[in-house]
């Protein structure tokens, strides 16, 4: 565990229980195990025979985790089960089945500076060798020869919320080994999802394997996992533009400074890629960078990969359409996303029909994948909406919920830099007419052909199968530009 640009790690650890249910905590600042402060921290026994463990509140404190250890040896601390329940932002926690007895000790994330693009934590993943990465790219059926070893960590971070106040964020960091030359830098945006696990810093999904591939091949990559998802607490403002973009830009700035560390320098220029989601989210981090971070960063090239870009049309569109749609799921999930983001309502039953008032929202808890969502919808999304509210979305451009989704289209810009979409023109998912809507606007607006492209990569691809032809197709025209 490191300490960078203004944190520190709080340790509250305490006596061993085993039917005694008493505690003394003691805070230490890790660099040098200075005591900072003292607090105790109580355990007592529920009705049920759980564990309470309760302790005060620390000032700045970005969350809090709970490890167990059989001994106060440092090397044996561990979260308590489950593990991606970590970290919290309560001050209390119960714990069903405490064991036979062990030590326990509260860790606090804690703040001297409260600023997005602040570093936290970066704790590692995994070390790969070339022929570890080979085995593993075969094992998933992608035709890339690793030549550099890849050393991937998670990031624990600060960004901003909707709101603009600051939230704990989270993503992966791959670094190449074996480089002297100062290397490029690749920010990949993930994909819809809705397990707050299936992130890539769990270092287990597809998209976590992208970062490998690039960082194999001699780039720095980065891979934010979004607010509300990974290790941020709260819901994920799905398709809100802003904070897509800002927890890319975050993480950058997370990690540019611990990058001498590890013997690497950066050579300034700044790839940017995504798929689905993540094609959105690259469209509104390359325009945040261009119109707004000029000074502190330039984007080399972009790739938005079948990006649903015209979110207030050709996407509203498809889910308020009297017809079946391949993930109905999108339509709730923009709904309570912008619900956190902007507030839209005051009741979930002036929105929803029963049964899906009731059904729907505990299933956005991070914990359901979008196919158990998938199961509890029908067929045609519109048909979970109060009929009240679907004709007014459908008649009135000037409804709350319509002027939220046209803050979150993402080509009405300029841009100055090289950006090259790829898209897929059978996908009926995210479809095609999103980026055609984009490349004529750009058009419209004087860009040239030679800085912005719309290229489908395999004509008969659906939003699935189209996916290996984007990305190879996006990696060789980047590597053209390293």
């Amino acid at each position: 565990m490191s300490i960078h640009k203004g944190y520190r790690f709080l340790f509250g650890t305490g006596g061993r229980w085993s039917g005694l249910f008493l505690w003394l905590g003691i805070c230490f600042i890790q660099s040098g195990w200075a005591v900072e402060q003292e607090w105790s921290v109580s355990i007592t026994r529920a009705a049920g025979g759980e564990l309470v463990l309760e302790w005060p509140a620390v000032e700045n404190a970005v969350g809090y985790r709970v490890e167990v250890s059989d001994t106060l040896t440092p090397a044996t601390w561990a979260p308590v089960a489950p593990e991606n329940q970590w970290p919290i932002t309560a001050t209390t926690l119960m714990i069903a089945d405490p064991g036979e007895g062990g030590f326990f000790r509260v860790v606090a994330l804690v703040a001297e500076v409260d600023a997005p693009g602040q570093l936290i934590e970066l704790i590692p993943i995994d070390s790969y060798t070339t022929a570890e990465l080979s085995a593993l790219f075969q094992q998933q059926s992608v035709p890339i020869t690793p030549t550099h070893p890849v050393h991937a960590f998670k990031v624990l971070y600060r960004t901003l919320d909707p709101q603009g106040e600051i939230i704990l964020a989270s993503g992966a960091l791959m670094l190449p080994q074996d480089l002297g030359d100062p290397l490029p830098w690749m920010s990949y945006q993930h994909g819809t999802i809705v397990l707050k696990d299936d992130v890539p810093s769990r270092g287990e999904n597809l998209e976590y394997l992208i970062g490998l591939v690039y960082a194999s091949h001699g780039y720095i990559a980065t891979e934010p996992d979004y607010i509300g998802l990974g290790d941020s607490p709260g819901m994920h403002p799905y398709m809100h533009a802003e904070t897509e973009a800002m927890s890319g830009i975050d993480l950058l700035r997370a990690v540019q400074g611990t990058l001498p560390d590890w013997g690497i320098d950066w050579d300034g220029r700044l790839f940017l890629s995504g798929y689905s989601q993540g094609g959105h989210s690259t469209m509104a981090m390359h325009r945040m960078i261009q119109d707004e971070l000029a000074g502190e960063f330039t984007v080399t090239a972009s790739c938005p990969m079948a990006g649903p870009h015209d979110v207030s049309g050709t996407m509203s569109d498809l889910m308020l359409a009297d017809t079946p749609a391949n993930s109905p799921y999108y339509l709730p999930y923009v709904i309570f996303s912008y619900q956190s983001a902007y507030g839209l309502y005051d009741d979930v039953h002036s929105v929803f029909k029963e049964p899906y008032a009731t059904t729907l929202p505990p299933l956005f808890d991070g914990m359901h994948s979008g196919g158990q969502i998938d199961a509890a919808m029908p067929a045609i999304p519109r048909e979970i909406l109060q009929d009240d509210l679907l004709a007014e979305l459908l008649t009135d451009p000037e409804h709350p919920f319509r002027l939220a989704l046209e803050a979150n289209d993402t080509y009405l810009w300029t841009p100055q830099s090289r950006l090259r979409m790829y898209h897929c023109g059978m996908d009926s998912t995210v479809p095609y007419a999103n980026s055609q809507i984009a490349y004529q606007w750009f058009m419209n607006a004087g860009v040239s052909t030679e800085l912005v492209q719309l290229v489908d990569p395999f004509s008969l691809g659906s939003h699935g199968s189209c996916i290996p032809f984007a990305f190879l197709s996006a990696k060789s025209w980047f590597d053209t530009l390293k």
